[in-house]
């Protein structure tokens, strides 16, 4: 699904690896691609408690001001993509 995000272009896609070794989170993104821009590493869980994370996976949309526009906890699926994701990043770029 991040994959299918990022052909639709026009925003950075942000990753984090949590609690896990970097070898095993590069082995799993050549396996299944790799759609992030950058990929930060939180081995320890600090970046997660920062944001306030309680499940994984969890997605941010955050507007060009930094401002976090969404936050959704759980996989995204073709009707989260769709229905959830895709109108929150479309808010986030008009300003909304």
């Amino acid at each position: 699904m991040l994959n299918r995000l990022k052909q639709i272009g026009g925003m950075a896609l942000y990753g984090l690896v949590y609690k896990d070794k970097p070898e095993r989170a590069r082995q799993f993104l050549r396996e299944t691609g790799n759609p992030f821009s950058r990929i930060n590493l939180d081995s320890r869980g600090r970046a997660a408690i920062d944001w306030g994370v309680y499940d994984v996976p969890e997605t941010f949309v955050i507007d060009g001001r930094g401002l976090v526009r969404l936050r959704y906890s759980g996989p995204i699926t073709d009707d989260v993509l769709s229905h959830v994701l895709l109108p929150a990043i479309e808010k986030a770029r008009s300003g909304i």
